[in-house]
């Protein structure tokens, strides 16, 4: 079977015979393209003086997403904020407007902007932001934030490796990090001692005032002097890995944000001398108060790294269009950014990409594979590329009786873009049709009577597995559907909006009439009634105005939202057990040691292998149907 593409308005299906042999076809007319609404593709913030002059030592940025333009960062009352922008129909053109503190509040004011929503594109391709300015607040006085030079290291063995000679510690120093001054003025604070006074708070919780910046100035400070503390954020980048594997360079990078507090008597940023620990310099002015702090970043940071120029260009020599950043938490999640690379051999080579989930490793590579998926349910086609894979594919609402359960492609049925899947659409070369797979609700999801026999549908669940049970239990209660009509997928990664769905499932999918204020929660996606319906009863909160819905649930999560539900159930939560028994059990994140307590003692989660409990690992379909069940059994009375 192929399919072709035509202009006009049309879709046959037939069969003819050729020379003996019998052929199907389909003609299938591909939708026009609905133009795409004008959006913000960049935008950028700077602090200002009255006067429009740049100002050092004050900390502002702005990130945008899902119909959100927030701004970040401490300015001091008497500045502004300039905040410019370029959106995807006029990329040239740079948008401005102005964020000032009026009246004991931040507002927005410029062109486009009206009762805090900044609307962009010419009707009626527009698209409407709106403009969050609770992440800015004003910066006490005597404290500034300027950013600090990156400290690279490349071992040897790596340096030798890389055939690029210019690269080097010294060119990776040039590394900047848009964003990162206003992660840092979080640690600033109004100081508790001194009305209108700043303090820093370092990574151990002690707090640097002015009284602690004078003691540790000594003879460097006199009675009149002003001191002021100085927050200086930078990378700390370490160069792990640089290699070829199967025709195709790769850099790897382990990048911490971490940052210094220096006391000094200058005036101005330019004139700080800091006094070295050894040795002397001439008229010193200033003091290193705390070194190499750890800083946990929680807004976008966009990065300019430098790169080899084996990195920069493609097969045949050119400027590269395909350089992706593959970024792997400590937890096991991993995300994948588009980067954009210029630069040329003489100055060397730059990739610039966003970071909208803190940092650790990132590993950055040239993937030029693309491809267009054709999803026949929604008449809609998309085009994929490296960026994607781990992705969810879209969702079609489910019909009477019967329960989405994903797209066949090519014999395969995915729910989410995989790195083989792009491979195949790669190689096609051409749009490739998904058709939209349907179970019957017998199958699972959903809600009902328990049937009396149960008909294993899932050709990966034997009754030799140790989940056989478990599986057969929630897909009897319909909390549990297969990834495909006859997939379980066991071994698959557990969700956040995976759990929260079985929950609501559990609960007889109630209605809500309460939308919850999630960036990333989109009203189309499968999980958006659940997560409607589980915040509006507290039983889920957020990360800063996101729920992560594709993110993988780890067990703490995922026993603080099981304790939540059994308590807004009004079910006996007064189970408790200690986690000193298990190795890691001190690992447990402080917020969850509660519900892990109870979880444990509930007898939900169980330890893992070498007596560990691993709360900040993730868990497996399999797993979740097994602790599900136990809560049933447990809680529920039939």
């Amino acid at each position: 079977m192929k399919d072709y593409v035509v202009e006009d308005k049309v879709a046959v299906k037939g069969s003819y015979t050729q020379d003996g042999v019998s052929y199907a076809y389909q003609v299938t007319n591909l939708p026009a393209p609905i133009p795409e609404p004008d959006k913000i593709v960049s935008a950028s913030a700077e602090v200002k003086d009255s006067e429009n002059n740049p100002v050092s030592g004050e900390a502002a940025a702005v990130s945008v997403g899902d119909g959100i333009l927030r701004l970040t960062g401490k300015i001091s009352s008497a500045n502004k904020i300039v905040v410019n922008y370029q959106t995807k129909d006029a990329p040239d053109a740079k948008k401005i407007f102005t964020v000032m503190y009026e009246g004991e509040a931040f507002t927005a004011t410029g062109d486009n902007l009206n009762g805090g929503v900044l609307t962009v594109g010419t009707a009626p391709n527009t698209t409407a932001y709106t403009v969050d300015l609770t992440g800015l607040e004003i910066l006490p006085a005597q404290v500034k934030v300027t950013g600090g030079e990156a400290k690279p290291d490349i071992p040897e063995k790596i340096q030798n490796q890389i055939t690029d000679t210019s690269y080097n510690e010294d060119k990776l120093k040039e590394t900047k990090a848009e964003g990162l001054e206003a992660a840092a003025a979080e640690k600033v604070e109004n100081s508790t001692q001194e009305e209108g006074k700043g303090e820093v708070v370092l990574e151990n919780g002690t707090k640097v005032d002015e009284a602690t910046a004078i003691e540790k100035l000594g003879e460097l400070h006199d009675a009149d002097d002003t001191v002021t503390l100085v927050v200086q954020p930078y990378l700390d980048i370490k160069v792990e890995d640089y290699q070829e594997t199967d025709g195709q360079k790769f850099l790897k990078l382990d990048i911490e944000p971490k940052y210094n507090v220096i006391a000094t008597t200058a005036t101005g940023q330019e004139e700080i001398v800091v006094k070295p620990a050894t040795g002397s310099v001439e008229n010193p002015n200033a003091v290193l108060v705390a070194e190499g702090q750890s800083m946990t970043v929680k807004t976008d940071v966009t990065l300019e790294i430098p790169i080899p120029a084996d990195l920069a260009k493609d097969a045949n020599g050119s400027m590269t269009d395909n350089l992706y950043i593959e970024h792997l938490k400590s937890d096991g999640r991993t995300y994948r950014y588009k980067a954009t690379v210029t630069g040329d051999d003489s100055s060397g080579y730059i990739a610039t990409f966003t970071v909208p989930n803190g940092f650790s490793t990132f590993t950055a590579l040239i993937d030029a594979r693309k491809g267009i998926l054709y999803f026949d349910e929604l008449n809609s086609a998309k085009d994929y590329t490296f960026a994607d894979v781990g992705t969810a594919l879209p969702r079609p609402e489910d019909i009477p009786g019967k329960t989405f359960s994903g797209w066949k492609i090519g014999g395969t049925t995915y729910v989410n873009m995989t790195d083989e899947l792009l491979k195949e659409l790669s190689e096609e070369g051409t749009p490739v049709t998904a058709e939209a797979v349907f179970t019957t609700n017998g199958g699972g999801g959903g809600g009902g009577e328990e049937p009396e026999e149960w008909v294993n549908p899932f050709k990966d669940v034997k009754e030799k597995d140790w989940f056989y049970d478990a599986v057969k239990y929630t897909n009897q209660k319909k909390l549990f559907g297969g990834t495909a009509a006859d997939k379980f997928s066991p071994e698959d990664t557990m969700t956040r909006g995976m759990l929260v769905t079985v929950l609501h499932r559990l609960e007889g999918e109630p209605a809500v009439d309460t939308v919850a204020d999630f960036s990333d929660v989109k009203a189309t996606e499968y999980y958006a009634k659940p997560v409607n319906w589980a915040a509006a009863n507290k039983i889920v909160g957020g990360f800063d105005g996101k729920f992560n819905p594709e993110d993988p649930v780890t067990r703490e999560e995922m026993a603080a939202i099981l304790h939540r539900y059994a308590a807004y159930k009004a079910y006996d939560v007064s189970d408790t057990a200690t986690l000193d028994s298990f190795r890691d059990g001190g690992k447990t994140s402080s917020w969850a040691v509660g519900d892990m307590k109870w979880a444990v003692g509930a007898g939900m989660i169980y330890g893992r292998e070498n007596n560990t409990l691993a709360p900040g690992g993730t868990a497996t379909r399999a797993e979740v149907a097994q602790i599900m069940m136990r809560f049933c059994e447990k809680f529920i009375t039939e």
